[in-house]
């Protein structure tokens, strides 16, 4: 539950900063006199979903409003990190699949109605192992000619790359992915217009771990223009973890998630870069935010907040 709170918490001030940075995102059938409080701001996201869109299944969908997908079978497991609509109305859907030898970054394209596209991939699913071990799909991103980008945890940073019809493009030195040992794992991936593509990832430094944003070339190696020498971090304490981010109208990105605090256990921790890979100083001063929720967290319950394991205290 706490690490549930702590992302949703994330994911609004994300979405109100970005409404303080870019006023025209404020300009809403919502905006008042009292625009400038993020509780209106907030509320006002809100009612844009109509009444009769909450909480009610559409039953066209699916099998009664929903579809499971089992493609490792019982003994194995399958996880469903993000989704994305094309502009035909299908749906893209996956993340890690368990082929028995160990788990792949996983694809699956559904119609629109919520039935499993055969047409894509294999029989409907594209995976692809990247490292010989473990890999975790974390996020995905259709790039400026619907092909997709998938990123994620490799033993270090892991992307692929399919085309629209779920097959392998080998643009990375003749693979169709990579991994770099220069961050973690990658939590969401930015496709620009040139080819080039920005990941968020948390990068590991000896014993430390900050926020990073880097920027790839269209051939997977690192732009060197941007930040210092492909990358831009933010360094909140010596424990900081990332857990989502969004790109800016203004072309920058801005990072959510966690750092120690020490007594004050894991606080929110909220980065903004420009888009040239430096912190954006505009922001909160120096482009690093951070709110104490008053949680009380110990550092001993670091896996409820940022990777799930182990039973909460009472």
């Amino acid at each position: 539950m706490r690490r549930f709170l702590l992302f949703l918490v994330c994911f609004c001030l994300l979405h109100l900063s970005s409404c303080y940075l870019h006023p025209a995102l404020g300009q809403g059938p919502w905006k008042d006199d009292d625009s400038n409080d993020p509780l209106n701001n907030l509320l006002g996201v809100l009612a844009l979903i109509p009444p009769s869109a909450r909480g009610t299944l559409d039953l066209t969908f699916g099998s009664g409003g929903y579809i499971s997908l089992d493609p490792s079978g019982a003994s194995r497991d399958d996880f469903c990190d993000y989704l994305l609509q094309s502009g035909d109305g299908s749906f893209l859907t996956g993340g890690t699949y368990d082929s028995g030898s160990s788990p792949d970054f996983t694809l699956f394209r559904l119609t629109p109605t919520g039935t499993l596209d055969t047409s894509f991939g294999n029989s409907g699913l594209a995976s692809v192992d990247l490292s010989g071990g473990p890999d975790l799909g974390l996020s995905a991103s259709f790039d400026f000619l619907g092909n997709i980008y998938m990123v994620g945890e490799a033993g270090g940073l892991g992307v692929a790359y399919f085309d629209a019809n779920g097959n392998p493009i080998y643009s990375f030195s003749g693979n169709s992915y990579f991994v770099d040992s220069i961050g973690e794992g990658g939590v969401r991936i930015f496709p620009n217009i040139d080819g080039s593509f920005v990941v968020a990832a948390t990068q590991m430094i000896v014993e430390s771990t900050d926020f990073m944003v880097v920027r790839y070339l269209s051939d997977g190696s690192l732009d060197t223009s941007f930040g210092s020498g492909g990358t831009g971090a933010a360094d909140f304490s010596s424990e900081d973890y990332l857990n989502t981010a969004v790109r800016r109208d203004s072309g920058g990105y801005l990072l959510a998630g966690s750092t120690y605090a020490g007594p004050s256990g894991y606080i929110v921790a909220i980065a903004a870069f420009d888009s040239s890979g430096n912190l954006d100083a505009s922001f909160s001063g120096d482009g690093l935010f951070t709110l104490d929720l008053g949680m009380d967290d110990k550092k001993k319950e670091k896996e409820q907040l940022i990777g799930g394991g182990g039973e909460e205290e009472g």
